[in-house]
């Protein structure tokens, strides 16, 4: 099961009722919006000595003494999609969670979608916001987690397609199937402390096919069983994957393990200035770009003040201004529909959009397509 999909199914379930007798409901899951928790994961590759316990009833699972080799810390921050710089990208979802991350050469924020409805739970897609190349990537993938209430015993399967072009006409497909069944119930022992907890397995198989020009290239087929314990004062309490093609339920080497350290962890897009207080004037790349017949332009402001955000044509003259007001120290979105300020239609063309606040000006290059 790819790491996307193992943390959106684990992390929106929040458990109410007294021990053994576990639902989960739709307002369980929004009730997240506002928690940030912490997780240590090992996703390396590396082989993992693991004991996943036996299914059923009163289960005790003791996962204190797992050792990862490579640990990398994970800081989860649920939001409303409103707050978020995506949300009109993704306008079904009620539900959002945040990701900061420094890696490969790559840093900013990813950002996961969500609809919660009364009988289920859909992935809507993910976005980033990256600093570090200074871009935007926005990916549409729907795809069932979860259905709804939950409780022991409860079992589903689900399927999903994603696309993904690298070059035009070449790029990939990849086809998961997975089924699902809560099958225990009981206490998971973690290095935090023991938890009363649901026991999930997932059963994955996930087929990946590169195109070229709508022929497939070569095919890929891997299979694997995972478990996440999900406790009743937390959400993913802890997750362990198998190896590859592993059939046994009962399996002792793992492929991926995550473990919540903490419950109460700090909002890392507050504390790390990556959203509330940011530390430059920062002007982003608009998205879409190219674009017709709207695009949105998204902008930091370190401190509040007069914030000025102009159209020109390529030849100095202003086209129309979004912006020319004092406004408060954050991050800031507006949306340009490719009209003057009297309203009029302009010309398919490169426009340049520029920001300043008291001596600092960043200004960049869009492109309208009629």
């Amino acid at each position: 099961m790819s790491l996307l999909r193992s943390t959106f199914l684990m992390l929106f379930l929040f458990l109410s009722a007294s021990y053994g007798q576990i639902t989960i409901t739709s307002g369980d899951i929004l009730a997240l919006i506002g928690e940030s928790h912490l997780l240590e994961g090992d996703a390396s590759g590396s082989t993992i000595t693991v004991d996943v316990g036996s299914a059923g009833t009163n289960q005790t699972w003791d996962l204190s003494g797992i050792s990862l080799p490579e640990p990398v810390e994970l800081s989860i921050n649920y939001l409303s999609p409103a707050s978020t710089p995506f949300a009109a990208d993704f306008s079904n979802a009620n539900l959002a969670f945040s990701l900061p991350f420094d890696e490969f050469g790559f840093t900013g924020i990813g950002y996961n979608y969500i609809q919660v409805l009364s009988d289920q739970v859909t992935s809507l897609g993910f976005a980033a916001d990256l600093a570090e190349p200074d871009s935007v990537f926005i990916n549409y993938a729907e795809e069932e987690i979860v259905e709804l209430p939950l409780a022991y015993g409860n079992s589903w399967t689900s399927s999903s397609v994603d696309t993904f072009e690298f070059l035009p006409g070449f790029g990939s497909i990849t086809i998961m199937n997975t089924e699902s069944s809560v099958d225990g119930y009981g206490t998971v022992k973690l290095k935090a402390g023991d938890f009363s907890c649901l026991r999930l397995k997932d059963e994955t198989e996930e087929i990946t096919q590169t195109l070229v020009e709508g022929q497939i290239l070569f095919s890929d087929t891997t299979s694997s069983i995972s478990y996440s314990w999900i406790g009743k004062e937390s959400f993913l309490l802890a997750e362990i994957e198998s190896q590859n093609g592993e059939t046994d339920p009962n399996f002792s080497q793992a492929a991926f393990v995550q473990l919540t350290t903490s419950l109460d962890a700090p909002n890392a897009l507050i504390d790390d200035g990556l959203v509330s207080i940011p530390e430059n004037l920062v002007l982003y790349a608009n998205y879409p770009n190219p674009f017709n017949p709207s695009t949105t332009i998204r902008f930091d402001v370190p401190e509040a003040g007069i914030v000025n955000l102009t159209i020109y044509d390529l030849n100095g003259r202003r086209i129309t201004t979004l912006v020319d007001e004092n406004m408060a120290a954050g991050s800031h979105q507006v949306s340009w529909n490719g009209h003057d300020a009297s309203g009029i239609s302009v010309a398919s063309g490169v426009y340049i959009y520029r920001l300043q606040q008291m001596n600092r000006v960043l200004s960049r290059k869009l492109t309208l397509l009629r």
